[in-house]
């Protein structure tokens, strides 16, 4: 709710269930069986969209039990900002479709995200999704170069938004990063060879 007051209602919250037992031991957390990390998200979302819609929170579930609990101020985003899912297992296509505003993939080509689009179009047919979620906004970090062609074939897959990833930004570990500058070129290079 702070960050979608401080960003004046821009806020996106992406979220997934996680895969690296490292990572969640650094929280405390034993991610446990696949099956029980995807339980514990789905009963995690369920808590999240209550405090951030609801005046008070009363949920017991499996893994999460909150009594009174209030979550204030709220943000400019109502009923709350849009949640986006992350993943593509079955789990994950089932939970975005129940629970999620938006479906977020990384590093996907055309093919890539048109398959995901229709895997996801087949999920929504055997789950029900809530009136209250509104339509389902696909975003994509792309493979590759972009041109114009390639984010009108992406649209025509069904893609809403693209989130290009500057050239130097993700690199090897041993690999000096990209400076703020060489960055800011690839950005500007990017957005000229699309004509913005």
């Amino acid at each position: 709710s702070t960050l979608d007051i401080v960003s004046g209602g821009r806020l996106e919250l992406g979220l997934g269930c996680g895969w690296n037992q490292t990572e969640a031991g650094a929280y405390g957390i034993d991610i446990g069986s696949v099956k029980e990390r995807q339980d514990r998200f789905s009963e995690y979302l369920q808590c999240v969209r209550s405090l951030l819609c609801e005046p008070v929170t009363d949920f017991t579930g499996r893994f999460y039990t909150l009594t009174g609990a209030r979550n204030e101020p709220k943000g400019p985003q109502q009923p709350a900002p849009p949640i986006v899912i992350g993943g593509s297992s079955p789990p994950a296509m089932r939970r975005t479709i129940a629970q999620g505003n938006g479906w977020y993939g990384f590093m996907l080509d055309v093919d890539g995200a048109a398959a995901v689009v229709g895997q996801l179009e087949r999920t929504a047919q055997e789950v029900e999704r809530p009136d209250g979620l509104g339509p389902l906004e696909i975003t994509i970090t792309p493979r590759g170069r972009l041109d114009r062609e390639t984010v009108e074939r992406f649209a025509e897959a069904g893609v809403h938004r693209l989130v290009p990833m500057p050239r130097g930004l993700m690199v090897p570990s041993d690999t000096p990063a990209a400076t703020r500058d060489e960055i800011i070129a690839s950005v500007e290079s990017l957005a000229e060879s699309l004509g913005l």
